[in-house]
């Protein structure tokens, strides 16, 4: 009784959301896939009306004039969304319905987040009831409303069509009809953090205003193209005259702040600009290219100005750097990420003690890359808490499986606040661990200077677990004596710096004393980077612990350890290399 009820219910919101001219959906953001509460040609009143079935679907219905600044909308949405402080989205525009008439719609939602997935769920309603004509609904939606600037859209194409007559000019010096110029508010994120979303769009209006103030041009355009950018086109300017306004708009905001409900506020931009030609682009292709060196202004530090001139050269290494993160990826998920070795040996025995892992990448053709290729791309890209958590698998993993062998493996700097990499390393010790006590976790001097508590906090917790710790490039930074003593870490490893200039007059002296630091903290030393035995030989004297370096051998990679064969093989590979030295061969 209560399920058929149920029922009857559901049937009678429907009802009365078609009435309404209403209909409701459910989409799925992770797999785009939409389910409908009610029915689509219903709603658009067409026989046989094409049900989208995902975003992609629907957007093959907006109207072309309305589907870019949908999209943008819902898209900064997506990327700004908190569940706990959500305004929700809002958008209109037109699908194009079979019968060739454009029917409006006002789509209204809210996401939330369900596990693993982003669900957005909302309501689409027609607007054929409202009392504005069409034009006047058409020239709303061209205008952002908060501003009352031309949206991104309908500014691109005002410029096309103001300047189509120069579109089939054959004389290239005539192309060239003005200058795009972006600016976007810096860290307008923290407005919205720290006075609300209310006092943010005060912000975002008096700056737009401030910005129209300081044109001055004639026939230049203001447009808010997107949440936080304004663009201002200026017709028939030189470079010098771009680079002049920019640096007016800079010292505007540098020196005079904007007023808002929480007093003034003080508002930083960044500025990019670039040429708009129309012989070789469209308005769109202009603008996108002052976007870019608008963001390459923020990543240099923001609140300065960057023509795109400079900024085409940032662009080709940012193309560069996201392909080598997708092809790091694709490897990743192709089981093309490996390991190799390289021996740390006893420096008084000259046996293999422990094997560091250094990452390397295998191409599709199946040649080894350098970390050298790819890691840049990793850490700018923010993929390092993937790579960390899959040296620490394949470490753990090789551990458990080969009772004799002894590893040391680097971590970045983010896994050290990574709560995950240490779940891994938990779950995994749990299960095997007599493991704990051949493992040795290596961590730069740098970071754990940059953060003593999170990495003190960090030592200790493997620690507890029965794992080593060594601090890598020990004596690039400034530990102090007291620093170390609190890091409690295990092993220091002298940078290699140091170990080059070894040879120099006084190179040795620089080992000896950070020889005697460690000592005094009671630590292991590694000397990593011997490349010759006279270097080698150096160490010994100075009483350093361990070595590593090409001189004992270089990163190796295997498919698999063998025990008894792997125990075997470093012995004679060490007795082997005795008896090089020896003879006066190394």
């Amino acid at each position: 009784m209560g399920k058929k009820q149920d029922q009857e219910n559901f049937h009678h919101i429907m009802k009365a959301m078609e009435a309404a001219g209403e209909i409701a959906y459910q989409w799925n953001v992770t797999d785009d896939s939409i389910e409908w509460l009610g029915s689509f040609d219903r709603f658009l009143e067409q026989e046989n009306a094409e049900t989208p079935n995902s975003s992609a679907d629907l957007n093959l219905l907006i109207n072309s004039e309305d589907l870019l600044d949908h999209m943008r909308d819902l898209k900064a949405y997506l990327r700004s969304f908190r569940e706990e402080n959500d305004l929700g989205f809002d958008s209109e525009f037109r699908i194009e319905a079979s019968d060739g008439k454009d029917v409006w719609v006002h789509d209204s939602a809210r996401a939330y987040k369900d596990k693993d997935r982003i669900m957005v769920y909302g309501v689409l309603r027609r607007l054929h009831a409202m009392s504005q004509s069409r034009k006047d609904l058409k020239q709303g939606i061209k205008l952002d409303r908060l501003t009352g600037f031309l949206k991104r859209g309908p500014y691109c194409e005002y410029l096309n069509d103001a300047y189509k007559d120069r579109l089939n000019l054959k004389n290239p010096l005539e192309e060239y009809v003005g200058f795009f110029a972006v600016i976007g508010i810096d860290r307008l994120g923290m407005y919205n953090e720290a006075f609300g979303a209310d006092t943010a769009n005060r912000v975002i209006k008096a700056a737009g205003q401030r910005v129209e103030d300081l044109v001055r041009l004639p026939d230049s355009v203001v447009s808010r193209i997107g949440g936080d950018r304004f663009s201002v086109f200026i017709p028939n300017v030189t470079a010098e005259d771009v680079d002049a306004f920019a640096r007016q708009v800079l010292a505007s905001f540098s020196t005079a702040p904007l007023i808002t409900p929480q007093g003034p506020l003080r508002v930083s931009v960044s500025i990019g600009s670039a040429k708009f030609m129309t012989q070789r682009c469209s308005a769109m292709d202009a603008l996108t290219r002052a976007e870019t060196a608008m963001q390459v202004a923020k990543e240099e530090g923001r609140g300065c100005y960057v023509p795109y001139s400079k900024a085409a050269k940032e662009r080709a290494h940012y193309q560069k750097l996201l392909q080598a993160g997708d092809d790091f990826l694709f490897a990743l998920n192709g089981n093309r990420v490996v390991l190799a070795y390289q021996p740390i040996v006893d420096a008084k025995s000259e046996d293999i003690v422990l094997q560091e892992c250094l990452v390397r990448m295998v191409s599709p053709k199946g040649e080894l890359v350098s970390a050298y290729e790819f890691i840049p791309a990793v850490e700018q890209l923010g993929l390092s808490r993937t790579l960390d958590q899959y040296v620490i698998k394949r470490a753990i993993s090789d551990l458990a499986k080969t009772p004799d062998l002894a590893l040391s493996v680097n971590v970045s700097a983010y896994a050290i606040s990574d709560n995950l990499w240490m779940e891994i390393v938990e779950e995994l010790l749990a299960k095997n661990p007599e493991v704990a006590e051949r493992l040795v976790v290596e961590i730069t001097e740098s970071v754990a200077m940059k953060d003593l508590a999170q990495a003190q906090y960090f030592v200790n917790t493997l620690k507890s677990y029965g794992i080593r710790i060594a601090l890598d490039d020990f004596g690039a930074g400034h530990t102090s004596f007291s620093q170390m003593q609190l890091l409690d870490v295990d092993i220091v490893k002298i940078d290699k710096s140091f170990i080059k200039n070894i040879n120099v007059d006084t190179g040795y002296v620089f080992i000896s004393a950070l020889k005697q630091i460690a000592e005094t903290c009671n630590l292991k030393t590694i000397a990593e980077g011997a490349e010759t035995e006279a270097e080698a030989k150096i160490l010994r004297e100075e009483g350093i612990d361990m070595i590593q370096g090409h001189v004992y051998g270089k990163p190796e990679v295997r498919s698999e350890w063998k025990p008894q064969m792997d125990k075997r093989s470093n012995v004679v590979k060490a007795e082997a290399y005795k008896k090089k030295r020896k003879s006066g061969r190394s």
